[in-house]
């Protein structure tokens, strides 16, 4: 992978998330064939302290179930096992019982 290819993740995720202040700081991977071609971290560990954070840093992470199920959805979308038009109820039997509101923008 190219090297300057791989730095405008960089640039992407400084200029869009952490210099506007949407999150204090990240850390990217990239990992090819096994082995990991790209690794930063930016920004800030700790905003109040002016922390930078380190390539070490420990996060805590609170709740995994909704990335984790959305990974698994989008595999099984790339697969073609279902289609985002289908009806829940084909997948939920329970579903079909469910009232569903559709979001109109007008309405308030």
């Amino acid at each position: 992978m190219s090297e300057a290819r791989l730095e405008r993740i960089t640039h992407h995720f400084d200029e869009r998330y952490v210099a506007p202040g949407k999150i204090a700081g990240c850390q990217i991977t990239v990992v090819r064939a096994g082995h990991v071609a790209y690794y930063r971290s930016l920004g800030m560990m700790d905003r109040e302290r002016q922390r930078p954070l380190d390539d070490d840093a420990i996060f805590r992470i609170f709740s995994m179930t909704k990335p984790i199920a959305s990974v698994a959805l989008m595999q099984l979308y790339e697969r073609g096992l279902f289609q985002l038009t289908d009806p829940v109820h084909r997948y939920i039997p329970s579903g079909a019982r469910s009232r569903w509101v559709r979001y109109s923008p007008t309405v308030r």
